[in-house]
């Protein structure tokens, strides 16, 4: 098999040719992808250095020749592509943590009332209302073992629902 002229240990290389190996340079670009995170106080800045590692061997497996005369600009020029979406989703994380209501904590006559609610219903019933919230079992899983469809068990789940309103209206009123 003959290699391309500008493959991706040949760009290793160049980016380090004072390393006898493409192993060797390949640690050294990733040692210096890594302060480059590290400096701009990153989390992960080793999965972040191995992120831009991954996208420059992608550009070299799709054929883009890297002709500059300093080719780690190309690579940092990747990183910094790699930086910009960490900072996006950095923000976007903390945006939502900010806009994030905390839920209002059931006050203990609802509490009181819903669990009156819920042993007057029948106990398949019940049963299937607390497997469907009560617990992390796959909707799809429930609805398999029950031998119908997911549309079909949410239906089910909406019909008990709908059956326990007019008792928390009733117990609330009280």
């Amino acid at each position: 098999m003959e290699r391309q002229p500008d493959s991706f240990d040949d760009l290793l290389m160049r980016l380090e040719p004072e390393c006898a190996d493409p192993q060797q340079a390949y640690r050294r670009c990733r040692d210096k992808l890594i302060k480059f995170f590290q400096w701009r106080s990153c989390e992960d800045s080793d999965a972040l250095a191995d992120d831009a590692i991954a996208r420059l061997a992608q550009k070299i497996s799709e054929g883009v020749e890297i002709q500059s005369e300093k080719p780690y600009q190309y690579m940092y020029a990747i990183a910094l592509n790699v930086y910009r979406e960490y900072l996006r989703g950095k923000r976007r994380q903390e945006r939502i943590r900010l806009e994030w209501i905390p839920p209002t904590p059931v006050r203990d006559e609802q509490l009181a009332c819903k669990r009156q609610c819920l042993e007057r219903l029948a106990r398949d019933k019940r049963e299937l209302l607390e497997r469907y919230y009560g617990s992390n079992e796959e909707p799809s899983k429930i609805a398999e073992e029950l031998g119908v469809n997911l549309g079909a068990l949410r239906l089910r789940v909406h019909r008990i629902k709908t059956e326990l309103h007019p008792c928390y209206k009733k117990c609330r009123e009280e």
